[in-house]
C-alpha cells in the first residue's frame, strides 16, 4: 500500500526547557496552536511518519536552524493530533541536510487529556490569601526580631493605699468582720486611702487609741481595681473584679515595608509582644485575633500586692482566653512599725517630717514617709526589668525608743517599676527587619506557601504565574503511561506554570489573584 508523505514539521524557538521547572499554560487548544504557530522559525512539510521521540532528517544547513530548540510535528493521514517537542541535539550532515534528534515535551502534548486528582500539595501560590488563612511553619530564617512600635497601658498607673484592720480607728463599735474584695472575702475591714496623709492619720488614729495591733496589711492598689468607700474611707467591699479594656489595632507593614503576601503578617514573621515589665511575658498572633483589631479585657481584685490579669477577648474565637492571658507584676506591701514609744512622743509633740525610705511607709510616732525612683530597660524581642535596692536609714529620735520596733509587712519586686510609673502592661509590635521581610516576600512570590495538604493543586488562580510542588502525585487521563510518569515527576520536582508566553521569567509583573 503506497501512502502519499503529508507529515508537517516545524521548527521554533520558545522559552521551554526540558527541565520542565517551567512551564505554558493555555485555556484551550486553539489558544496553544495560535501561540506556537506565532514563534515557527521553518516549516516543512511532505514528511513520511514522524516517529516519536526519535531523528528527523530536514533540507536545511545546521547553521540556518541552529537557534531552533522545540519542534511540533503532526502526522497528517493519520492522526489530527500535534505532537509538541524539545530538540535534544542537532548534527550536521551535509550542507543542505541536518539531523535533529527531539523529545516529546509530555506536558504540552497532553495538556489537555490531563486529570488532575486529588495529591499531597507540598507548595502553591494559593487562590485565597486572607490573612491567618495559611500559618504552616515555613521554617525560613527570619533574622533578629526587632520592636516596630509599643503601646503601654497606663490605667493601673493610679496608686491608692490599702489598710486593712480588724476594727475601725474611731470606735470599737460595729467591728468589721470580713470584707468582700472583688469575690474574695478577707476578715476585717479596711480603709482605703487616696494620699500618704490620709494613710498617716489613720494610722495616727489607730496609734491615739493604743489599737495599732488592729493594723495587719498596708498595701498599694490601682484606684480602677478598687470601689465603694464613703466619706470616712471605709471600704464597703465590691462582689467581683473590676474590669477594664484596652485594644490594639493590627499591622499592615514589617519595618516599613508593605508585603505582597500576606503570610507576612502572621506568626513568626510578625506578632504581639505583652509584658507585665517584671519578668513575664506572652507571644500572641495578629491571625488569631478575629476583625482588625486586638481587644484586651484588664481585670483584678484589690487584695495585697494585687491580682490583676489581662487577657485577649477576641483571640481563637474565644470571648475569654483565659490560657492566653498574663499577670501583672505585684504591687508594693508597704511596711510599718509601731511600738510603745508612741505615747511619748505624741505627750511631747515631736514632729518628724516626710522624708524618704524604702519604697514603702514607716509610722514612728504618727509621721509617715516614703520613697520614689527608679527605672526600667524595655528591648527587642524581650522586656528586661531592672531592678534596684532604695535603702533607708531612719536616725531620728531612735534613741528615744523604749521597746525594739516589731516590723509587719514587706517589700517586694513591683516597687521600682511601680515609682516608676511602669508597672503596667506593654504591647510590643514585633516583626523581622525589612531585609529579611523582602527576602521571604519575594520567595514567597516565586514558589508560593507551603501548604502540606491533600487537595486538588492549583493550575492557575493566578494572573501570570503559579507554582506547584507536589508529593506522589495522582494524575490520571487518556496518556500513555510513560509521558503521564514525566508529568507526574514534573509537579513531583516543582513547576512554575506560566500563564501569559510574552510575561515567562518575568516575577516583576504583579501576580494578583483572579
Amino acid at each position: 500500500m503506497t501512502i502519499t508523505p503529508q507529515g508537517q514539521l516545524y521548527l521554533c524557538k520558545t522559552p521551554l526547557e526540558n527541565d520542565y521547572k517551567n512551564q505554558l499554560t493555555f485555556a484551550n487548544a486553539n489558544a496553544q496552536l495560535a501561540y506556537f504557530n506565532s514563534v515557527i522559525q521553518h516549516t516543512f512539510e511532505n514528511y513520511t511518519y514522524i516517529k516519536k521521540d526519535n531523528v528527523v532528517q530536514v533540507g536545511k544547513n545546521i547553521d540556518e536552524i541552529i537557534d531552533c530548540n522545540y519542534l511540533f510535528y503532526k502526522n497528517t493521514g493519520f492522526t489530527n493530533k500535534y505532537y509538541f517537542c524539545f530538540i535534544t541535539n542537532m548534527e550536521y550532515v551535509n550542507e543542505n541536510c541536518t539531523r535533529i534528534t527531539f523529545e516529546t515535551d509530555c506536558y504540552q502534548t497532553w495538556l489537555f487529556q490531563i486529570q488532575y486528582k486529588q495529591s499531597f500539595v507540598e507548595r502553591e501560590h494559593v487562590n485565597d490569601d486572607t490573612i491567618g488563612l495559611h500559618t504552616v511553619p515555613e521554617n525560613l530564617e527570619t533574622g533578629e526580631y526587632i520592636v516596630n512600635s509599643s503601646d503601654y497601658y497606663n490605667g493601673l498607673d493610679n496608686l491608692k493605699y490599702v489598710i486593712q484592720c480588724t476594727e475601725w480607728s474611731t470606735t470599737d463599735e460595729n467591728k468589721p468582720l470580713a470584707t468582700n474584695f472583688g469575690g474574695v472575702y478577707m476578715a476585717g475591714g479596711a480603709y482605703v486611702c487616696n494620699t500618704i496623709n490620709e494613710v498617716v492619720n489613720i494610722l495616727q488614729a489607730f496609734a491615739d487609741r493604743s489599737k495599732s495591733d488592729a493594723v495587719y496589711n498596708l498595701y498599694m492598689i490601682p484606684a480602677s481595681m478598687i470601689t465603694n468607700t464613703n466619706e470616712s474611707l471605709q471600704y464597703s467591699g465590691q462582689s467581683s473584679p473590676n474590669e477594664l479594656t484596652k485594644s490594639i489595632n493590627k499591622v499592615n507593614t514589617i519595618n516599613g515595608y508593605t508585603p505582597v503576601n500576606k503570610k507576612l503578617l502572621t506568626f513568626p514573621f510578625n506578632y504581639m509582644l505583652i509584658s507585665n515589665n517584671n519578668g513575664s511575658s506572652n507571644i500572641l498572633h495578629y491571625e488569631r485575633f478575629n476583625g482588625d483589631t486586638c481587644n484586651f479585657k484588664i481585670k483584678g481584685v484589690p487584695t495585697v500586692g494585687g491580682s490583676i490579669k489581662i487577657i485577649p477577648t477576641n483571640y481563637d474565637n474565644n470571648l475569654n482566653s483565659e490560657e492566653e492571658g498574663l499577670i501583672a507584676g505585684k504591687l508594693p506591701t508597704l511596711n510599718w512599725s509601731d511600738d510603745e514609744y508612741t505615747n511619748w512622743l505624741t505627750q511631747n509633740s515631736v514632729n518628724i517630717g516626710l522624708g524618704v525610705a524604702s519604697a514603702g511607709l514607716t509610722i514612728i510616732g504618727g509621721i509617715g514617709m516614703m520613697a520614689t525612683g527608679g527605672g526600667a530597660l524595655a528591648g527587642a524581642g524581650a522586656v528586661v526589668n531592672g531592678t534596684m535596692a532604695i535603702a533607708n536609714e531612719l536616725g531620728a529620735v531612735y534613741q528615744h525608743s523604749l521597746q525594739p520596733n516589731s516590723a509587719k509587712g514587706n517589700v517586694n519586686g513591683g516597687d521600682i517599676n511601680v515609682c516608676d510609673h511602669k508597672n503596667g502592661f506593654y504591647f510590643y509590635k514585633m516583626s523581622i527587619k525589612e531585609e529579611y521581610a523582602r527576602i521571604i516576600d519575594n520567595y514567597f512570590s516565586m514558589f508560593g506557601y507551603k501548604i502540606n495538604r491533600v487537595k486538588v493543586p492549583n493550575i492557575t488562580g493566578r494572573s501570570n504565574w503559579n507554582y506547584v510542588k507536589t508529593i506522589n502525585c495522582n494524575f490520571d487521563g487518556n496518556i500513555p503511561q510513560t509521558d503521564l510518569n514525566i508529568i507526574k515527576a514534573m509537579f513531583n520536582n516543582g513547576v512554575t506554570l506560566w500563564h501569559n508566553p510574552s510575561t515567562i521569567y518575568n516575577y516583576s509583573n504583579s501576580n494578583d489573584i483572579v
